[in-house]
């Protein structure tokens, strides 16, 4: 085995000393080893890629809803008086869930190709809105009827975004009224 120029491990060149010919996929992978990984979310998806669609829309649904019913419960709980809602573990176990939910709609959008739609636009608007009411009612609000507002407005923003995924519509439940 030689130590210099003739050992294609080493070098990557052939005997000839050329370099080896290599497919753009290939060379990618090369420059950028996580490349493989980013690749099938840049690329437009083909069908045989589509069977973590299902499952990705069904740990979303599942991870939305856990979101939902435990801050309501965290909400009632804090217009009730009760202190558990804010303590660390409810607040960081909150965390987890919508990270993992933020993680789930990212893999569906990517599966979509980053495909923009209006309705996701009106989606990602009401979420917003979603988190600033939220945020309001279980802490910022100073008074009781600021966090029952804010708690009451958070639940029409977060059953607007349900309607609106679930009609694939900006308006979502307004689709009849306008």
């Amino acid at each position: 085995m030689a130590l210099f120029g003739s050992d294609t491990r080493l070098t990557g060149f052939s005997r000839g000393g050329s370099p080896p010919h290599r497919p753009k996929a290939a060379l990618r992978t090369a420059i950028y080893p996580g490349w493989t990984l980013l690749q099938p979310a840049l690329r437009l998806r083909q069908d045989a890629d589509m069977e973590l669609y299902p499952v990705l829309k069904h740990t979303h649904m599942a991870l939305a809803a856990v979101s939902v019913a435990g801050f309501t419960l965290r909400g009632l709980a804090v217009l009730a008086g009760a202190r558990w809602p804010m303590k660390a573990g409810v607040r960081q176990a909150s965390m987890v869930v919508d990270t993992l939910l933020l993680a789930a709609a990212l893999g569906l959008w990517a599966q979509l190709a980053w495909a923009p739609m209006g309705w996701l636009h009106a989606k990602l608007g009401f979420l917003v809105a979603y988190i600033v009411l939220g945020v309001l009612a279980l802490r910022r609000a100073r008074s009781w009827l600021g966090k029952a507002l804010s708690f009451l407005l958070a639940l029409l923003c977060v059953a607007q975004v349900f309607w609106i995924a679930r009609l694939h519509h900006p308006l979502g439940l307004l689709k009849g009224v306008f």
